[in-house]
């Protein structure tokens, strides 16, 4: 006798549609064959229409057909040893800064290139589990900058990085970003300088961008209020060109305050209005 299939290790199968299986991982079908006889399908087969909880295995002629296959019409397919290297770790994160503001609209993520990676999938979600993912996009950059965001919110990404032969890759690490309104980001002076945000709350951190010119340098960072009181002072090191900077604010009394920030460069300065509340 000749199966329909070509198969003569599987048992019949005339169901054409996605199909459950019972306990036994048989269909809940029953079927008859032209003989009359009565039989149920076998859902452990990847080849039938088994939801994919029930199949586990091919028959030994339909890996025998594959085989064959894959020596004869895909003889190109096959190769000794992987074109494309390992790879064994995660992308670093690199911006934002985790628990950093961004803007709600244009914030860039940047990430480390990893060796051997040619694509990279980055994700991004509200939630920090990643139950439900906003955002996914592969490619081969090491950056991507964001539409529009929704304001005043947490949002959580990772990035992984694959290749043709290796993609079964960890993510990296969530890291966490606080998107706060355009207006409170100031456009970038011609030498790249920017400090955002210019409205902030009691204990709310800054981010202070610097140009190339501005990067590892020894800085003098100092607060003061609208009198000349210097609130608070500290040495800074601009060694990445974004770094996050927390204010003791906390018991600061509510209204303008200027940022100054003192180098070999020069000076910068920037307003800040200090929420109460």
């Amino acid at each position: 006798s000749i199966a329909a299939d070509l198969f003569c290790d599987t048992k019949p199968d005339y169901l054409s549609y996605r199909w459950n299986c019972d306990a036994q991982s048989n269909s809940t079908v029953k079927q008859i064959d032209p003989a009359g006889g009565e039989f149920y399908s076998d859902g452990t087969l990847f080849m039938s229409y088994s939801f994919d909880e029930c199949q586990t295995r091919f028959s030994d002629e339909e890996v025998a057909a594959m085989r064959a296959n894959l020596m004869t019409e895909k003889a190109s397919w096959l190769t000794d040893v992987p074109t494309e290297g390992e790879i064994t770790g995660a992308p670093d994160m690199l911006l934002p800064l985790d628990g950093e503001n961004a803007p709600v609209s244009g914030a860039e993520l940047r990430w480390a290139s990893v060796p051997n990676a040619t694509h990279y999938l980055i994700q991004y979600t509200r939630i920090s589990s990643f139950i439900v993912k906003e955002f996914e996009l592969v490619t081969t950059d090491t950056s991507l900058v964001l539409g529009n965001l929704f304001v005043d919110k947490n949002y959580y990404w990772r990035v992984r990085a694959f290749n043709h032969w290796y993609a079964c890759t960890p993510f990296s690490p969530q890291q966490s970003f606080y998107t706060v309104p355009v207006t409170a980001i100031t456009s970038p002076e011609s030498d790249n300088w920017r400090c955002y945000p210019s409205l902030i709350s009691r204990g709310q951190a800054l981010t202070l961008e610097f140009g190339e010119e501005w990067q590892q340098q020894n800085l003098q960072c100092s607060v003061v209020d609208v009198t000349g009181r210097v609130m608070w002072q500290t040495p800074l090191r601009s060694s990445n060109a974004r770094i996050r900077l927390d204010l003791p604010s906390g018991n600061w009394p509510a209204g303008v305050y200027h940022l100054i920030l003192a180098g070999e460069k020069g000076v910068k300065t920037r307003s800040l209005m200090l929420q109460g509340g």
